[in-house]
């Protein structure tokens, strides 16, 4: 990535109350008996041709157990393949997996959706319907409706990768592989967290501290969203930064997001996050394959969550790539073989 860029992203996500130093951290987690390592692709292809090579998507809505309608678009036959699951991460719609989406389902079947508060799903007021317990189950629901009995794959970065391991922890075997673009629970961040923060080496202390800061935008959006809405939202910062940023580095990224859809989507951190970082509930993601892919410029999901992360979860894969939250989308190719190799670990391991 270029300093240019570099330093764009950073300036961008300032403006947007996000305290970001750039530093990148290139380390890797000793694999464990039954993982495959590969080498590193950096491609990234013209997106804009994808859309004509691929076919479209069908779209529905679909009923959810709490009274709501989530939109859903599938891509492919689900005849003979496996599913991969996928969805947005705030503030965006799942919109910006639309590329992926369309290349993987060459090869799978593949659902992606709009989670509540995004899209053309609904859009409730009430914020005890945006628990990680409440979008676990939609998740759920979105699997009943479209490939229930399926070998479930799930990929994703932030909210899509955390749904998922509440999903495993509240209904086991159902997911078969996740494969996570940064942190992939919350849960299981917040105790590493909180082990950093108690320690007596002073440099994990001070890596504590610098972690909460870069998660400090999720507190304000807790303590005051009134004066988050009014410098944040109103004021079109993070619309500008979210989808200008985004085209500016990653080109023709078809991510998007609105003020409307923003608002709601903060219920998400307000209740579901919130309520597990104060109260995490399980230490050990039992996932047959979990696949991190960390981006190692990137300053909300640090190195620093993903320490021993090997030991809480029966197959670990882990790879570098060279991006953050905004430039990942760049790495279609190389995340898509990151994907493959995936799905290929868990048939090796468990056929």
């Amino acid at each position: 990535m270029s300093i240019s860029r570099r330093v764009f992203n950073v300036a961008g996500a300032l403006v947007a109350s996000v305290a970001l130093i750039l530093a990148p951290v290139n380390a890797y987690a000793d694999p464990v008996e039954g993982t495959a390592i590969t080498k590193e692709a950096e491609t990234t292809p013209d997106l804009s041709q994808i859309q004509k090579m691929y076919p479209d998507p069908v779209h529905k809505l679909y009923p959810t157990r709490d009274g709501l309608k989530v939109s859903v678009f599938e891509y492919g036959s689900k005849k003979g393949k496996d599913t991969i699951i996928m969805t947005g991460g705030w503030p965006w719609t799942s919109s910006g997996m639309d590329a992926f989406a369309r290349v993987l389902a060459s090869k799978y079947h593949v659902i992606r959706y709009d989670q509540r508060g995004s899209g053309e799903s609904s859009h409730p007021d009430n914020e005890r319907l945006y628990t990680m317990e409440a979008l676990a189950d939609e998740m759920l629901d979105v699997i009943n409706a479209t490939a229930k009995g399926q070998n479930i794959h799930v990929f994703g970065e932030a909210w899509c990768p955390f749904i998922a391991s509440q999903l495993n922890y509240m209904y086991p075997g159902i997911i078969t592989t996740i494969t996570s673009l940064g942190v992939p629970s919350v849960d299981i961040a917040v105790i590493r967290h909180q082990q950093g923060a108690k320690s007596a080496d002073v440099r994990e202390r001070w890596r504590g501290k610098k972690q909460r800061a870069a998660l400090e935008y999720i507190f304000i959006m807790e303590r005051s969203p009134e004066k988050f809405i009014k410098y944040a939202v109103d004021t079109n910062i993070l619309v500008n930064v979210t989808d200008k940023g985004v085209r500016a580095l990653g080109g023709d990224f078809p991510g998007y997001t609105n003020n409307y859809d923003i608002v709601h989507g903060m219920h998400k951190y307000r209740i579901g996050f919130i309520e597990h970082w104060n109260n995490p509930q399980y230490d050990y993601l039992d996932i047959p394959v979990l696949h991190v892919l960390h981006m190692e410029y990137d300053f909300i999901e640090t190195d620093y969550l993903l320490d021993d992360l090997e030991a809480s979860t029966p197959h670990y894969i882990r790879h570098d790539i060279p991006s953050d939250h905004l430039t990942w989308v760049t790495s279609l190719t190389t995340i898509v073989e990151y994907i493959n190799e995936t799905i290929e670990t868990y048939y090796d391991l468990y056929t």
